[in-house]
Formats: structure tokens, sequence, C-alpha cells
């Protein structure tokens, strides 16, 4: 990534762990104001407080990508915070254990 990245404001849901959590780690490295998505809330506040610790900016919102009204609380968190969102990393997921062929539009949409 090129240029000042400082003026973005990133969102990465799923970032208290494993992979969002370096992504959210990286971008924030590399300036940009990041909020940290988390469906655990404690575990992405700890996220930001270290990432805080080490003069990078962080926030985070709880946020259930599957719950319609968990993600409207999320994006009016980062509106009232930042007032836009410039890139979202749509990195939580949920893991079903059925072959593709075996599940419902509904199933398949939730995931």
């Amino acid at each position: 990534m090129q240029g000042d990245l400082t003026s973005s404001v990133a969102l990465v849901t799923g970032a208290n762990r494993g992979l969002g959590r370096e992504v959210a780690h990286r971008l924030a490295e590399l300036g940009m104001p990041v909020v940290i998505g988390s469906r655990r809330l404690g575990e992405g506040q700890s996220l930001a407080r270290d990432l805080k610790t080490w003069g990078l900016a962080a926030e985070a919102v709880g946020l259930y990508v599957t719950e319609p009204d968990s993600a409207r609380r999320a994006a009016a968190a980062v509106g009232a915070k930042y007032g836009r969102l410039d890139v979202l990393v749509n990195n939580a997921g949920l893991l079903v254990k059925a072959s593709a062929a075996e599940l419902s539009v509904t199933a398949l949409r939730s995931t």
C-alpha cells in the first residue's frame, strides 16, 4: 500500500483473533485508525488497548455479523466516531460442518 493512510478508517470484522487480528494490527501499523469488530467485545477491547500502547489508533466495537441489529450498531458507532468508513475487511465467518449441497440458501447466507 502506498500513500498517506492516516485519513482512511478501516473496520476489520472478526479482528479479535487469528487472521483478522493480524490484518487489524498491520493496517494500524500502516497508519490507519482501525475499528476492531468482534463478537467478544472484551477481546476486541484488549487488542485495541495493545495497539494504543504501541501508539497506534484503534477502537473496538461489538459486532456479530449475522445479526443485522449488531451490524447497524457497529456502523452507527463507526459513523459517530469517524464520520465515515473507507476500508472494510470482512474477515468474520462461521464454521459450518456440512457440504454446500446439504445447506439451504438461508444457511449459506448466514455464513
